[in-house]
């Protein structure tokens, strides 16, 4: 009886163990499978992480007003330089996966089902069109960030002076497609133009820039016109009292507008001749036609040659002049305040007027900016007498239209700063004003308006400038 009831407990053992063992492996699997099941939602929680990372990423860059300046294809995706410096490595990725199944109940009691993954638009593809780098995402939205430029030969260029106690000069840019880029010189070169930058100039491949206080990268930038890349910039050796202008004839004679008249400057030897006849010279633009520099000063025009040290003409049209811009067919335009104010075609070769209309009742004043007060596409001109009331005059039929208070599209803006321009091939004017000064760079405006356009207002940029200086169109200069 003993024996059999200690073969019974041994096998009741075996069965035991057998049975423990059972346990033991089965939860070990379990572990395991729970253990996989954890890295694998782990490693999705990092990948979404990363997805959403980059998604705020381009959304900080569209918000700050960031550029592309670097895009470079990689082993495991792409990475992407933004203007201020900073990166963002997109990787190669598929959708959101969905969530792992939920671990076996225990005790009875069923486990619930694993949660769906979560959703972050996932990058499927990058393509560069235009000048754009466009984003595509698996729930079929894009993002657009604008490529800074490597070609500045078409476009819009705002020069602003900066605030003459704490900045320098920057050079806002428009590309042809209506984009806008900030402080374009700065970010090419990495380094600043000079306070109070005033004018610039363009004359075959070289854009002279001019600023009053210098320092920096000088008085005097000469820049690649194509890529804006500083080559020369002179500071000391342009030794006069408050440069304001700048006028190009050939590369080794620039002219030079201060309070002490105009020189002549020849950046290969930094020589400085100074013009005879030229005291009380205007402090606004000159115009080159035909290798002879035109300026003004009150009611006359001022002729200017190379080789020549002294104003070789002087053309008095009786009345105060308020700006000179040269025509599309080598003629210039002059425009003069007075009762009534004057519109003229001169001949730049002659020296004569070629024709000349009244403007009754409306003044052509350019205020106390730097710039002139008439812009014109062929024969068609725009001017506001430096408010913001603005006119059309066509030469061709001696019409003048009213084309409407800026005041009407951008709301709130009190300063008119500096003269309206309009584009030389699209006929958009360009208008720039501030609300208050001081809030000059916050609440600045670049307003371009099509006047032959239902909505007239085609763009209106904001917080782009810092007290504009004047508004440049390079196809003005072919």
């Amino acid at each position: 009886m003993k024996k059999y009831l200690l073969t019974c407990l041994v096998s009741l053992m075996v069965v035991l163990n057998g049975c423990y063992k059972d346990d033991i492996d089965d939860l070990n699997d379990k572990y395991d499978k729970l253990s996989g099941e954890q890295q694998a939602l782990q490693e999705e929680q990092q990948r979404q992480a990363e997805l959403l990372k980059n998604y705020q990423a381009l959304l900080n860059a569209l918000n700050q007003k960031l550029t592309v300046t670097g895009f470079s294809e990689t082993t495991e995706g792409y990475l992407i330089t933004f203007s201020d410096g900073s990166t963002m490595e997109v990787k190669h990725g598929n959708v959101g996966q969905d969530g792992v199944d939920g671990t076996d109940g225990q005790s009875g009691i069923d486990g619930t089902n694993g949660q769906d993954g979560t959703s972050a638009p996932v990058i499927t593809s990058i393509k560069q069109i235009g000048n754009q780098l466009v984003f595509f995402f698996s729930d079929g939205s894009t993002i657009r960030i604008s490529m800074f430029p490597t070609d500045f030969s078409k476009g819009t260029f705002i020069l602003n002076e900066g605030n003459m106690s704490n900045e320098t000069g920057k050079l806002t840019y428009i590309d042809p497609y209506g984009v806008i880029y900030d402080s374009a010189y700065i970010k090419v070169n990495g380094s600043k133009l000079g306070n109070v930058c005033q004018d610039m100039f363009i004359y075959k491949d070289k854009m002279y820039i001019m600023s009053q206080n210098g320092k920096n990268d000088g008085r005097l930038v000469i820049a690649d016109a194509k890529t804006l890349k500083k080559e020369q910039g002179f500071d000391a050796e342009i030794s006069v009292t408050w440069p304001t202008h700048v006028a190009v004839t050939s590369y080794d004679n620039i002219y030079i507008r201060s309070n002490n008249g105009i020189h002549r400057f020849n950046p290969q030897t930094s020589t400085l001749t100074a013009i005879s006849g030229s005291s009380g010279a205007a402090k606004n633009r000159m115009v080159v036609v035909n290798d002879k520099v035109f300026a003004f000063a009150s009611s006359s025009i001022l002729v200017l040659q190379d080789g020549n040290d002294a104003v070789i003409q002087t053309v008095d049209l009786g009345q105060t002049i308020t700006g000179i811009i040269p025509s599309n067919d080598g003629k210039i335009w002059v425009s003069c305040s007075g009762s009534p104010s004057l519109i003229i075609r001169f001949d730049p070769d002659t020296y004569n007027i070629i024709d000349q209309h009244q403007i009754s009742e409306i003044s052509i004043g350019a205020g106390w900016g730097a710039s002139p007060a008439i812009s014109a596409k062929d024969d068609t001109l725009y001017f506001s007498n430096a408010s913001f009331i603005i006119y059309r005059h066509v030469f061709s039929t001696n019409e003048t239209t009213l084309m409407g208070d800026v005041r009407d599209w951008v709301a709130g803006v009190t300063v008119v700063y500096n003269n309206l321009a309009v584009h030389p091939t699209t006929g958009n004017v360009y208008f720039n004003s501030i609300k208050s000064y001081a809030t000059y760079n916050t609440d600045s405006y670049i307003s371009v308006f099509n006047f032959n356009k239902t909505e007239k207002l085609v763009n209106n940029y904001k917080g782009y400038t810092s007290f504009p200086a004047g508004i440049y169109f390079p196809e003005n200069y072919n």
